[in-house]
């Protein structure tokens, strides 16, 4: 139940934050279903950053999204089927990092997972 209600809280918390998105910054973001990733971030301390994880070249569908392995100075979750955001806690300056998964269907047949491991900047 907890999950959920993060999960919950961090999407509401997009939502009201989206005109503050010129504060995020993503990089980094191609992936190929069954090779694992990586992407940067760039944020402001205490606000949401949202990203949009769309079919890239080999993927025919998305099936799932979840994350993997949590941030450590702050929440990172899921919003909605095809996006992910991280949001530092109050405060916090530095690095911090995320792991997403992705599966789905490969355009060429079969299933397969890609772990996309998010590097977080963290400004004042």
């Amino acid at each position: 139940m907890r999950a959920v209600s993060i999960a919950s809280g961090l999407a509401a918390a997009l939502v009201v934050a989206t005109p503050a998105a010129a504060d995020c910054v993503v990089g980094g973001g191609r992936w190929f279903l069954g090779e694992n990733a990586s992407s940067r971030m760039t944020v402001k301390s205490g606000e949401p950053c949202l990203r949009a994880v769309t079919l890239n070249s080999g993927a025919a569908s998305i099936d799932s999204l979840r994350v993997v392995e949590k941030a450590r100075n702050g929440l990172a979750g899921i919003s909605g089927r095809s996006n992910y955001a991280y949001r530092s806690n109050p405060g916090f300056v530095g690095r911090d990092s995320f792991v997403v998964e992705i599966a789905g269907e490969k355009s060429r047949g079969g299933k397969g997972r890609t772990r996309i491991t998010v590097e977080v900047t963290v400004e004042p």
